[in-house]
């Protein structure tokens, strides 16, 4: 079973400001204990910015940190109501997550 996580620098509210670069990491991971795991092999992160009635594709990091994180940043648009993040990673046993 895998798990994501995320790293976005944000306000404690939850808040970016619009016109500045956001600041991301994604990682995914095994649950602890579980049995058969194989080896995670990629991640894909979506972005919205209309409260995710649409989505696209970003590069998943920029920078991969290690075998399944990756960081980066994108920019936040100056009239930007909403930003959304939605991640994906893969193993090479045909497990994967959405989130």
């Amino acid at each position: 079973m895998l798990n994501l996580g995320f790293d976005a620098h944000t306000e404690l509210t939850g808040d970016v400001r619009a016109g500045k670069r956001l600041e991301r990491g994604i990682f995914s991971e095994y649950v602890g204990g579980v049995a058969g795991t194989g080896k995670i092999n990629g991640g894909m992160l979506e972005i919205s910015y209309d409260d995710g009635k649409t989505w696209r594709s970003v590069e998943p990091g920029g920078v991969r940190v290690k075998s399944a994180a990756w960081k980066g940043s994108v920019r936040v648009p100056k009239d930007l109501q909403y930003i959304s993040l939605r991640a994906s990673a893969a193993d090479d046993r045909g497990g994967s997550v959405r989130q």
